[in-house]
Order: structure tokens, then sequence, then C-alpha cells
């Protein structure tokens, strides 16, 4: 039988690979707001930020960096064997590959059909999955006892090739936050379809449990096809979890991004802004003073929340 995504990461998180490394920390100023919210039945958390810090501060399918670009792709050339299923062509393989993937994700963007003021949010997997239909027409071979079939195979490939473009590693505390939780814990924000198991991975690092994780509770931005800084993206979370008997008033959203979390509040969700440290932060004073934007508590580290949850 084939790994899983989850088994596959394990199979290749040695210490001496972890690379590129996570990014550095930028401490900034702020005063928690950490009294308990009243009503509570769960909390949903916009993974990278509060959960997972990453470079960057969000999942990128490409970074302006062209060197960055060049060693994610290099090492999933050689990683999934892909070389020899490639047209021949003057230049760097990698760059090759650079055009392939380049074409598929300008083309998503084309297609995708969102409202205005949404940002589009491709599948990864399918992206790769993409590529892949393109060596398959130079009998692209792989071990099907490890990759499993082509999705299978194209969601390891957008793991991978992830990891190595965006270094990341869970946010100090969030392991603890989530296993001491006294409400069940769950995503809603932007995020892929290897982010759940991302997350896992990084409970395990630190040899924490997910016993509180709510799964079917989950809403990430590439199952809607579009980003969370939109209110669509809320009313379609907000049915869900009535379909689940959870009212929005309910359900805490924890983001460090507040055009998110002003988007959560539209719909009725209670809302948490994390501001433990500039990355992946995107908020002004401005917005914070705006009560039509004001979160209801504020966040300096993910273990405050089990006092927003007493």
């Amino acid at each position: 039988m084939a790994k899983t995504l989850l088994q596959y990461m394990q199979m290749l998180d040695d210490p001496s690979r972890r690379w590129p490394a996570p990014p550095k920390r930028e401490e900034i100023k702020a005063a928690p707001s950490a009294k308990p919210l009243p009503g509570l039945k769960l909390v949903a958390w916009d993974p990278y930020g509060p959960l997972i810090r990453i470079a960057d501060g969000q999942v990128e399918t490409t970074v302006p960096l062209m060197l960055r670009m060049e060693v994610a792709l290099d090492k999933t050339l050689k990683e999934f064997n892909m070389w020899n299923s490639m047209t021949r062509k003057p230049g760097a393989p990698w760059e090759y590959l650079r055009q392939i993937y380049q074409t598929i994700v300008d083309d998503a963007r084309l297609q995708a059909s969102v409202k205005r003021g949404e940002v589009p949010e491709p599948n990864t997997a399918f992206l790769w999955r993409k590529v892949l239909a393109k060596l398959e027409q130079k009998s692209y071979a792989y071990d099907e006892s490890i990759y499993g079939d082509l999705d299978e195979l194209s969601l390891k490939i957008a793991w991978f090739f992830q990891s190595s473009l965006q270094g990341w590693e869970v946010t100090p505390d969030a392991a603890q936050a989530l296993e001491l939780a006294a409400l069940p814990q769950t995503l809603a924000g932007d995020g892929q379809p290897f982010t759940l198991d991302q997350l896992s991975l990084g409970m395990i690092r630190q040899s924490a449990s997910m016993a509180r994780f709510k799964e079917s509770l989950a809403q990430l931005s590439w199952q809607v096809g579009y980003r969370s800084a939109s209110i669509s993206f809320w009313e379609t979370y907000v049915k869900t979890l009535k379909s689940s008997g959870l009212a929005a008033e309910e359900v805490a959203v924890v983001s460090s991004s507040l055009p998110v979390l002003a988007a959560a509040k539209t719909v009725k969700l209670r809302t948490i802004l994390y501001a433990g440290e500039k990355l992946g932060l995107v908020a002004t004073t401005e917005d914070l003073r705006d009560p039509a934007k004001k979160p209801d508590r504020l966040l300096t580290n993910p273990r405050q929340i089990l006092d927003i949850t007493s």
C-alpha cells in the first residue's frame, strides 16, 4: 500500500534535510487582550501565522526570487526523477520545468471563476497533476508502492516543492495551545491540501496530540477556490457550521490578517487577531480602531487562547 502524505512527510523529515530554515522571528509591540469569550464551542484557526510560521507569511505558488525557485524546482526534479521524461532543450533542467509550471499557474489564475474582489486560490496538487500530464507524454514512471496513483503522487510533489520553496515550523507554543485546549479546534482560512498534514507533522515533532481537532469542521481556501479575505468564504463556512449544529456566534476565528477577520465578522463569527510577530501580520492601527474591523480579542502567544476559552 502506498504511503499516506503524512507517512511520506515523516519519511523525509530528517533534521538534516529541513531546508530552507524557518523564517527569523521579528518581534512587534502589542498588548494582548485575552479575557474569556463566553458562549464559545469551537475555535477555528487560520493556519499560517497563528499555528504555522512560513516564509512569505502564506503559501505561495511562486516567489519573485529566482534562486529560491531554482533550488526548489531542482530538488523536485531530482526527488521525483522527472528529467528523463522531459523534452531535451538548451539550458538547465529546472528552468524548463519552471516554464512548464509557470504556464500552468498562469492559466489557472486566468481560468479561475471568482467574484469581483476575491483572490483565486488554486489547488497546488492539481497544478502538479497537470505538470505530470506533460511528463506522461514521455512515459514518466515512478514507484507506485511509495507514491500511489497520479493524484496521490501530485499531492506529494506539491508538498515537497512547497517545503523546498518556503521554510516553515509550528509557531512556538501553538502545539501546546492545541493539545491543552478545552474546546474543539479546527482550521478555517487559507491553506492547501497538505496543510493539515503539515500541522500534524509539526505537532509530531513536538510530541503533541491533536485529539481535540475536528477535521470535519475545517474549511481551507483550496477547497472553495478563493482566499479567506472574501465574505463569501465565511458565508460558505457558516453553512457548514449550521449543518453541524453550531451558530456563528459560538465559533471564534483566529487569524494574523485583519481583512480575513473583518470578512468573518460580517457573518457574526467571533474574531481573534494573532499579533505575535511581524511575519504574516496584516493589520493597521487605524483598522484596529474601526468598529467594523476591530477583533473581539488579540493574542500575542497562541497559548493565550486557553485564557479566552476558559
